[in-house]
């Protein structure tokens, strides 16, 4: 494929058309173009992630242990938050479903485009990040409406909170002891990214605001708008998510000092996907949206790579929690697989549903006015 056909198939990809013409022109030298025949294989579950794709025209078939759990049609950018992370390895198999042209990047392309402060290197770390945030809000809403009864959490009784609010308004709370809360900059040092750029640490925490919330506190709602991501400093957060309609909550996420937590919805704000609760007092630094996109461009591209980070760790966990859950339904029939379950099929008589176990499915209740 000569240069002038490569820029108008990159062109014309999403991620791409709000990248100058002339960046675009620059990075071609970089990418590969391979025609793929109907069933080539073009990567293999389990092999180091070396390439990120953009599929030009045709489709892919993407497959985990030999089932086929996706179909990628033309035009998407495939494999780039795994490139991202080094020593990454394929989770997933990619194959031709039809005579297919892709462009490959590889890693020491996506290298050098960092070098370079492409705004190419700066659209395929946004798609990353918003595909991981995508990916792990649909786990998420799939684990919650798989029931699971060893992992509910009953909700506390209404008369014991109605005990404690009164409590509090009656005894004044404590001063928070902020002796054992970690410097923000030490936090974000134990990050791999950010500590090989240790120059960032400083800019980048003082972006950030200290906040102390004790056991039992929510740190965030699920189902309320608020695009604040936390790094804990001191004790104890769980993620709940509801999975029934009389309250009862599933622990999806256990975080302790260190951890970044809620970092998606820095990505794409709307509304939180679950509950961040304080299992014992804790100190948390917390910046929002608008502080985040403030960041200057040396001080945002390491800390939006260590997010992407945080946020492929986190996908992984809940993949292998929905992977948990399902197990307690599976059934030889291909209607249960993991990435089928939700998609409940057409019987012979025109009812709907799956006639097994995982019926027990149930849908997450709307968020009550307040």
């Amino acid at each position: 494929m000569t240069a002038e056909p490569l820029f108008t198939a990159l062109a014309r990809f999403e991620a791409f058309r709000q990248v100058p013409a002339a960046a675009l022109q620059a990075s071609l030298p970089l990418w590969q173009a391979a025609q793929l025949k109907s069933g080539r294989m073009m990567w293999k579950q389990g092999r180091p992630a070396d390439a990120l794709a953009v599929v030009v025209s045709g489709s892919l078939d993407v497959m985990v242990n030999g089932t086929r759990i996706r179909h990628v049609k033309a035009p998407a950018l495939v494999g780039e938050s795994a490139l991202f992370i080094t020593g990454s390895r394929r989770d997933a198999s990619l194959s031709a479903a039809e005579p297919t042209v892709v462009m490959l990047l590889p890693s020491a392309g996506l290298r050098e485009l960092r070098a370079q402060a492409s705004p190419v290197y700066a659209a395929i770390l946004d798609h990353a990040l918003i595909s991981e945030t995508r990916s792990i809000q649909e786990l998420y809403r799939q684990i919650a409406q798989v029931r699971q009864g060893n992992f509910a959490a009953p909700p506390t009784r209404e008369p014991d909170r109605l005990l404690t609010r009164l409590w509090q308004r009656l005894r004044p709370p404590p001063e928070p002891d902020a002796s054992g809360r970690a410097p923000l900059g030490e936090l974000l040092a134990l990050q791999p990214v950010l500590a090989a750029q240790p120059e960032v640490c400083a800019p980048l925490a003082a972006a950030f605001t200290a906040r102390h919330f004790r056991s039992g506190e929510v740190l965030a709602r699920e189902g309320d708008e608020d695009t604040r991501a936390f790094v804990l400093a001191e004790g104890r957060v769980d993620a709940l998510r509801v999975i029934e309609e009389r309250g009862s909550a599933l622990l999806v996420g256990r975080f302790e000092r260190g951890a970044i937590i809620g970092a998606q919805a820095l990505i794409e704000g709307g509304l939180r996907p679950a509950t961040l609760v304080a299992t014992t007092d804790v100190w948390v630094y917390h910046i929002d949206q608008a502080g985040h996109r403030g960041l200057p461009p040396a001080v945002r591209t390491p800390w939006l790579e260590t997010i992407l980070a945080v946020l492929t760790a986190q996908c992984q966990a809940a993949s292998e929690a929905l992977q948990t859950t399902v197990a307690a339904f599976s059934t030889q029939h291909e209607e249960a697989m993991p990435s089928l379950i939700m998609q409940k099929p057409v019987r012979a008589d025109g009812s709907v549903g799956f006639g097994h176990p995982a019926d027990s499915l149930v849908s997450v209740p709307p968020k009550r006015r307040r």
